[in-house]
C-alpha cells in the first residue's frame, strides 16, 4: 500500500512533514514539526509495515526507559498513518557515516576518536542498564548534533535491540564487519558484545582497515584479530587494542568489570581529557569533524 508523504503535507492534524532523511529495511524516517513551528526539530520514523512487530515495540520500549537520559533520542509521541505506526522524536542531527564521509582523509583524528569512544561507552552502560543490548552498532546509528556550539552526540536505532538476557536471535544472512566473532554461533549475545562491536566500528573511523576479507573468511579474520588486538594499531592508537583486549578478557571471564577500560580511556592520550567536546569546523555551513 502507497502512502502519500510528500513534504509539506499535513499529518495527524498537527504535524506537517519534511523531507525523507533515511530509508532502511525496518522504517522511513522524515523531518518533522509542528503546524505552528518554524523548524523541523523532531523525526518521524514510519514502519514500512503496517502490522504492529516486535522491531516497532522494542524501540518504544527502549525510547520509553530512555526518557531524560543524555545520548539517547527523545520520544514525543506515537501517532498512526492509514494503520501504520508511527514514532515522533528529537532530530538527532547527521550521522557518523555522513560526517566521515564529508572528510577527504576518511577518519578523524585520534583525540575525537577518544571522545566518541567514551560518549558510545556512556550511552551503552545506561542502555545495560535499563535491562538492553543494541546489537547492531554501526557508523549510520551514530549521530552528532550541533547544539550550543558543542556536537552532542546520540545513539539511534533499537529496533533490532533486544532484553539484555534473552534467547531472541538476530538473523542475518552474513556475519558483519561490526557484528562480534562469537555472534552466530552457540554463545548468547551478551552487553560485553556491543563494547566490542564498537571497537570494530570506532577503528574504521580513525582509518584503519581491519578486515578486508570477503564474508565468507570474516570469522576467521576477526579470530585472528581477537589473538593480538594490539597488532593492528600505531603507538598513538595503542589505547584502542589495550581496550579491545581488555573487553575480550571481560567477554572469556578474566575480569568482572570494566574498570580497567575506564582507565585505559583516561589516561589514552596525554593532554586529552576524553569527556573533552569533540572538535571540528564549520565550513559552508557544514560540520567538518577533525
Amino acid at each position: 500500500m502507497s502512502i502519500d508523504m510528500r513534504p509539506g503535507k499535513v499529518i495527524a492534524k498537527k504535524y506537517v512533514l519534511g523531507d525523507e532523511i533515511n530509508c532502511g529495511s525496518f522504517a522511513r524516517v522524515f523531518q518533522i514539526k509542528k503546524i505552528n513551528e518554524k523548524e523541523f526539530t523532531k523525526v518521524l520514523k514510519m514502519g514500512k509495515s503496517n502490522e504492529l512487530n516486535e522491531k516497532y515495540q522494542t524501540e518504544v520500549s527502549i525510547l520509553k526507559c530512555c526518557r531524560g537520559q543524555k545520548s539517547f533520542p527523545q520520544i514525543t509521541d506515537e501517532i498512526s498513518i492509514n494503520n501504520f505506526k508511527c514514532i515522533v522524536m528529537t532530530h538527532s542531527g547527521e550521522s557518523v557515516a555522513d560526517l566521515l564521509e564529508r572528510k577527504p582523509t576518511q577518519k578523524f583524528s585520534n583525540s575525537n576518536i577518544l571522545r566518541m569512544t567514551t560518549s558510545l561507552f556512556r550511552a551503552l552502560d545506561t542502555l545495560h542498564r535499563i535491562g538492553f543490548v543494541h546489537r547492531d552498532i554501526h557508523k549510520g546509528n551514530m549521530m552528532l548534533k550541533l547544539s550550543n556550539g558543542l556536537l552532542v552526540f546520540t545513539l539511534i536505532d533499537f529496533g533490532n535491540s533486544a532484553l539484555a538476557k534473552s534467547t531472541l536471535k538476530y538473523h542475518s544472512k552474513s556475519i558483519a564487519i561490526n557484528i562480534n566473532v562469537n555472534f552466530g554461533k552457540t554463545e548468547d549475545y551478551a552487553p560485553i558484545d556491543d563494547f566490542i562491536n564498537s571497537m570494530y566500528c570506532l577503528t574504521k573511523c580513525a582509518g584503519i582497515q581491519l578486515f578486508n576479507v570477503r564474508f565468507e573468511a570474516m570469522i576467521q579474520a576477526k579470530e585472528k584479530f581477537h589473538r593480538d588486538p594490539c597488532a593492528v594499531y600505531d603507538s598513538s592508537r595503542k589505547w584502542m587494542g589495550l581496550i579491545m583486549l581488555k573487553l575480550l578478557e571481560i567477554k572469556k571471564g578474566q575480569l568482572k568489570d570494566q574498570k580497567s577500560v575506564r582507565k585505559i580511556l583516561d589516561t589514552a592520550i596525554p593532554h586529552c581529557l576524553p569527556t573533552s567536546p569533540i572538535k571540528f569546523k564549520i565550513m559552508e555551513d557544514e560540520v567538518y569533524i577533525e
